[in-house]
């Protein structure tokens, strides 16, 4: 197809409407200034002191035993003698946006999760034995169990791809001299269109893409192919 072609389809009448995506790129910085300027709320406040709160006594635990989780990652990371290690004050801040950021998003994963294990009960049991299996009461080898549940990891793989979770703040600037019918969109930002890849059936196999199978992620796949938690750097 031309460019002329693509001029009179309905993504290029689209692509007139909004003038060079000039008018998506306002809209994003619209959103950002709306959240700058509600930054500071008493809600805020309450949530920053809270996690201090949260955060302080385990820091100061330098000595003590540690926990597995996030948290103990990034004080570990505070107190590497490492070059670009975390401060104090870059380590709140991760810990403001995991709370805000993954609220919401856990607990809709964590829906999906158990609606597709409700659906689908065979699915539920091979995955239920595959953790009686491999499961240690040691917690030292959480790290070597959580590497053998292939079934639990496919499945969850395959829940992102059906629903995936943050579709709307996936986009990139083009930092490259790139032309789209008529017009060149370097420095534009550019949105993806998760479901269309997630449902392409040309990168997802012979498999229907409408019908849940957790085994199609056994495949090697282009790692862009399932962005249903977003990828590439953050």
């Amino acid at each position: 197809m031309s460019d002329n072609d693509l001029e009179y389809t309905f993504l290029g009448k689209i692509h007139r409407i909004i003038s060079t995506t000039q008018l998506a790129n306002i809209c994003t910085y619209l959103f950002c200034f709306k959240q700058w300027i509600y930054w500071g709320t008493p809600t805020d406040v309450w949530f920053s002191e809270h996690i201090h709160q949260l955060v302080q006594p385990r820091f100061k635990q330098i000595n003590q035993e540690h926990t597995l989780d996030l948290l103990q990652l990034m004080i570990d990371a505070v107190h590497s003698e490492k070059e670009g290690k975390l401060t104090p004050s870059e380590m709140f801040s991760n810990a403001f946006v995991f709370l805000t950021a993954g609220a919401e998003t856990t607990s809709i994963s964590l829906a999906y999760c158990t609606y597709r294990l409700a659906r689908h009960s065979t699915i539920q049991e091979e995955i239920y034995n595959e953790i009686i299996q491999y499961w240690l009461p040691n917690i030292d080898y959480y790290n070597l169990v959580m590497n053998k549940l292939t079934k639990l990891d496919n499945f969850i793989r395959e829940v992102f791809r059906m629903h995936p979770i943050v579709i709307q703040v996936l986009n990139r600037e083009c930092m490259e001299y790139t032309r789209i019918v008529s017009s060149f969109i370097l420095g534009s930002l550019i949105q993806v269109d998760l479901h269309s890849i997630n449902f392409n059936q040309d990168l997802w196999g012979f498999q229907p893409v409408d019908k849940f199978h957790p085994e199609r992620h056994l495949d090697k796949r282009h790692p862009l192919a399932n962005m249903g938690f977003g990828a590439g750097p953050r």
